[in-house]
């Protein structure tokens, strides 16, 4: 008995797929597209939980909550995944990392390798800083836009 087709959304690939692996590539968080009277907007990051499509019929609003102070949003300069695979902190097991916190790096930086169907590719960091934060533990795998590495700006 063959199995039921699955549609290119439902497994991951389709105009979806190719919309996310563009803001990878260009590093982009938002993309909004406006044609007439019609808007597109697209932007990654951490899902968001959708509201319930049917309000519950007789629920109470809870009793308001003490507002938390906002935290100020970071100035840090931040390098991401542009693809899937394996992060390495160095070109070898015995040599030492690229780069290491509180390092200076510029744009043509190589900061880790990101190895991808057998191929190591090696990441430049594409913007000169001062490495704050290491996000990635090495040998992990990683997904496209994974978090990599914080900088603050020079």
């Amino acid at each position: 008995m063959a199995s039921p087709k699955k549609s290119p959304a439902a497994t991951g690939g389709g105009i979806a797929k190719d919309i996310r692996d563009f803001m990878h590539r260009h590093r982009l968080d938002e993309l909004v597209i406006e044609k007439d009277r019609e808007k597109i907007e697209v932007r990654l990051g951490p899902a968001v939980p959708l509201a319930p499509a049917h309000p519950a019929a007789e629920s109470r609003a809870p009793a308001p909550a003490a507002l938390a102070p906002t935290p100020a949003p970071s100035t840090n300069l931040q390098i991401r995944a542009p693809m899937a695979g394996t992060f390495y902190r160095s070109s070898s097991p015995n040599a030492d990392p690229y780069v290491k916190e509180g390092d200076a790096v510029t744009p043509a930086t190589t900061v880790c390798v990101i190895e991808a169907m057998k191929v190591m590719n090696e990441i430049k960091a594409d913007v000169a800083g001062k490495v704050v934060k290491i996000c990635v533990e090495n040998a992990a795998q990683i997904e496209s836009g994974a978090l990599l590495f914080e900088l603050s700006p020079a």
